[in-house]
């Protein structure tokens, strides 16, 4: 799932929902922290210019978004997976947002930065 419960530009990590993430804890079920990252678009790096190809944000309507997908020749995107969170019951779902927030958002600028 993607705890942020919406889409954004790519520029960083949005908050995530809190409740998104209760579910597991709730359940006892680990958590797998991914980061996904677009690198290149067409082969030109990833950024304001053609972020509009792949990200699907704000007041975009889809179909226009996704026709000007379908015409995209290549995306090259990483995706680095982090070590499993095990909930226990005294994590509390504020807890597990912001931990695996961070977890996230600083892979995610660590690639930004690369």
């Amino acid at each position: 799932l993607f705890p942020e419960g919406t889409s954004s530009n790519g520029e960083s990590v949005l908050p995530f929902k809190r409740s998104l993430l209760l579910a597991a804890g709730r359940a006892g079920k680990r958590i797998l922290p991914a980061t996904l990252k677009y690198v290149r678009i067409d082969g030109q790096p990833f950024g304001k210019r053609n972020r509009d190809l792949v990200c699907w944000y704000g007041a975009m309507s889809f179909l226009p978004h996704f026709l000007k997908l379908m015409s995209v020749q290549s995306v090259l995107a990483t995706v680095d997976f982090h070590l499993p969170i095990t909930p226990r019951e005294a994590d509390c779902k504020e807890t597990l947002a912001k931990w695996t927030h961070k977890i996230i958002s600083t892979s995610y600028q660590q690639e930004a930065q690369a």
